[in-house]
């Protein structure tokens, strides 16, 4: 055996571990439960278990069938939808006065095992049993076994403690004098030999027990090893309390591999009052400890099997707001990578001895940090609330044993917890122009895992997929609530929706192949307002954008027009250009259709118009205008092109070259770019018609490259506009270059 000597640096870790304590309610309560015959002083909830769908418990001072403190076990079960019911009430079937049957209670699969530490085996008082209930299969549980120590002796208290871990029953009498040393304690091994036959094989004792030891105090039992506190043990630092570590070598012979004692040299320190391991991590209470100068505030420690049977400490767990009295680790319980630890007589918001249960959680590189802390909703003085503590899964289970039951004072009650889901993406739809997605989430959401401001565009992620289609890529453009269909009237997001609109701009001509898909950025992006993040995994599913019915912008002669403001990337200088676009109308008289002039008639300008029926361009104070032509203002559509190259600018209709102009000098660079609008003798003339399919180029197109099909990302194409991909009063440009307009 090695007696492992523990140092005192793990202080600098503690108080990392209360400094980066930010509390967060991750678990709720779900339920209260209590027995369907409470009394008062039962103490229903003294002790609970729970495993998969079933919990019990033990009442051990509850009378029964005219007999007083003879003690019972409930035992409940979920019906999937967090519904506990009772479904039976176990007793002894020797039941008698005083034997508080249900003072320890174990789950094991389909069986259940209840300590009656005050039995009398036998006739001999105090002695102690323990009793095995099995369930049919269909929720009949009927005892199958009862044992006791092969040497029982009065008042050895056996099952003052148990713990139960598949055919393996394992089970305190922190009382028993082993060889006459007077209360130094034992432990005694079971097991079931498959037929319901739970036979002794194995007595532990402590190497150096003495008396009043208490070995046996706690125990817990995972895989080969099991872990024994004995609180009064360790006489050289005055009754501080040590830890016992057992091994099964695999053929039922049990050696003591280990002996923790107390980290620090304080007297009754009760080092061992609780022990629970799993796996490699072992988790001690020392509810006594005077933790921070604190009288009896207590503490729990844990350590590390290094897989080579040395237990190592890594942590000491404190709650963060610690106060004398607590009794912190009275009562604990470890599953997996939580710890959830007892201090049953804390204050909870004043009143005193209310009871909480501290969660601590390990970050997967042993650093356990506390998470939560849970009280009961209905949290009173003088209810003990966590005087017993399970964990399965993902509930929680938390004994009060002098809570009350909402009928009857002190009777006992105990309080299903369940984890806070975490936040998922519920819904999702796409606009029928594809202009934006709404996300909809089981709960608001936040960008800050404190539950603090508003989801950004940085936050996540779109991923598009081509499928064949025409369109290339697509982009996040903004994020806003879902209160309007274009960016600019959106109201901007303060945090804590549950649906938001993420507007998007999609470049290239959509044939309804193409998909998009949002998800968040990462893991780490987005959470709810307790601080469960949305799993970076979640995703709306692609999205197939709709193909959008060829259509055009309608222009009422009267106001209508559209402005791509005093776009730098519109800014040509003396530099080639072609614009090209469709035009359907019927007004013969002055109109403007695509102009970029200020209102300061300037002569460096472009512009087309139309007149007397037909069109004409201008660019830099000189024109185009064939008189000889057929007027296309005749209600059918045309297509027009405006190409500048070098000194030279042509115009063309229907593909048709109809006339040049020599050119100099650059187009005005600080004038907006307008579709429906002209400045002319300080009057202004609005389109009244149709327009479609504007592109905008930076070179000279040749004739026999106008008006082709186009998909957006052909190069020296700068600005795209199918008049069908609007989003709200924003003409998106298709090249996905954000050149977009505005509607007016």
């Amino acid at each position: 055996m090695r007696k492992l000597i523990l140092q005192n640096f793990f202080g600098m870790l503690l108080l990392m571990l209360i400094a980066n304590f930010a509390h967060a309610q991750n678990w709720e309560q779900i339920q209260k439960v209590y027995s369907g015959d409470a009394e008062l002083n039962g103490w229903f909830g003294y002790s609970v278990d729970i495993e998969g769908d079933y919990a019990v418990f033990g009442a051990k001072w509850e009378d029964h069938s005219g007999l007083s403190d003879a003690g019972s076990v409930y035992v409940f079960k979920n019906d999937g939808s967090d519904n506990w019911t009772q479904i039976a009430k176990l007793t002894a079937g020797d039941a008698a006065n005083g034997d508080t049957f249900g003072g320890n209670v174990r789950i094991s699969g389909n069986y259940i095992a209840i300590s009656a530490d005050r039995e009398a085996p036998g006739g001999i008082s105090n002695a102690g049993s323990v009793y095995i209930f099995k369930n049919d299969g269909s929720d009949n549980f009927t005892q199958v076994a009862k044992v006791s120590a092969s040497d029982a002796d009065i008042n050895d208290f056996f099952g003052n403690y148990i713990d139960f871990e598949g055919n393996y029953l394992v089970v305190g009498a922190w009382y028993e004098d082993p060889a006459a040393k007077h209360e130094a304690g034992s432990v005694y091994i079971f097991k079931n030999d498959g037929s319901d036959n739970f036979a002794e094989i194995a007595k532990l004792t402590a190497s150096n027990g003495g008396a009043s030891d208490n070995f046996g105090e706690s125990v817990s039992i995972s895989g080969n090893y099991i872990a024994v506190g004995a609180r009064g043990a360790n006489p050289s630092f005055g009754d501080t309390g040590s830890v016992y570590i057992f091994k099964n070598d695999g053929a039922d012979n049990f050696s003591e591999i280990s002996r923790l004692d107390c980290p620090v040299a304080e007297v009754a320190a009760k080092f061992g009052d609780a022990v629970s391991i799993d796996g490699d991590y072992l988790l001690v209470g020392t509810g006594a400890e005077d933790s921070n100068g604190l009288a009896n505030a207590g503490s729990a420690y844990m350590f590390k099997n290094d897989g080579a049977d040395n237990f190592t400490q890594i942590a000491k767990l404190l709650s963060n707001d610690l106060e004398s009295d607590d009794f912190f680790g009275f009562e604990l319980t470890l599953s997996g990578n939580y710890a959830l630890i007892s201090a049953q007589q804390e204050n909870y918001q004043g009143k005193h001895f209310a009871g909480s249960a501290y969660v601590f959680k390990n970050d997967g590189a042993d650093n356990w940090t506390q998470i939560d802390k849970l009280n009961a909703d209905d949290a009173d003085a003088d209810e003990s609330f966590s005087s017993s503590v399970a964990i399965s899964g993902d509930y929680m289970l938390i004994g009060a044993r002098v809570g009350d039951s909402d009928v009857i004072d002190d009777a006992g009650s105990a309080y299903f917890f369940k984890p806070l889901a975490a936040p998922s993406i519920s819904g999702q739809s796409l606009a029928a122009n594809n202009s934006y997605v709404d996300i909809t989430f089981t709960e608001g959401i936040y960008t800050n895992s404190n539950g603090s401001g508003a989801l950004q565009v940085s936050d996540l992620q779109l991923v598009f997929n081509a499928n064949g289609g025409t369109a290339f890529s697509a982009s996040i453009a903004a994020v806003t609530k879902n209160d309007a269909t274009d960016v600019a009237s959106a109201t901007a997001l303060s945090g804590g929706e549950s649906t938001v609109r993420v507007f998007i701009n999609v470049a290239g001509v959509v044939q309804g192949s193409e998909t998009v898909e949002l998800q968040p950025t990462d893991g780490s992006s987005l959470y709810s307002s307790t601080g469960f993040a949305l799993a970076g995994t979640e995703t709306t599913g692609a999205l197939t954008l709709n193909a959008l019915p060829a259509t055009s912008l309608t222009f009422n002669g009267s106001g209508d027009y559209v402005d791509f403001g005093a776009n730098t990337n519109f800014d040509f200088g003396t530099g080639n250009f072609t614009y090209e676009f469709k035009l359907k109308t019927s007004v013969r008289t002055f109109q403007g259709v695509l102009v970029k002039r200020d209102v300061g008639m300037n002569s460096q300008y472009m512009a087309f118009n139309i007149i007397e029926g037909r069109m004409e361009a201008w660019l830099n104070n000189k024109r185009v205008f064939n008189s000889t032509l057929a007027e296309t203002a005749n209600d059918a559509w045309h297509t027009y092109a405006l190409v500048r190259n070098g000194n030279t600018f042509t115009l063309y209709i229907d593909g048709a070259d109809v006339g040049s102009n020599t050119v100099s000098g650059s187009v005005d660079n600080t004038a907006a770019l307008v579709a429906g609008k002209y400045f002319a003798s300080l009057n202004l003339f609005f389109l009244s018609g149709n327009m479609d399919d504007l592109r905008i180029w930076n070179k000279a197109l040749p004739v026999n490259e106008l008006h082709q099909a186009r998909v957006g990302n052909e190069p020296n194409l700068i600005g795209y506009y199918l008049f069908r991909q609007v989003s709200g009063n924003t003409l998106i440009d298709m090249t996905g270059q954000g050149n977009n307009g505005t509607i007016r």
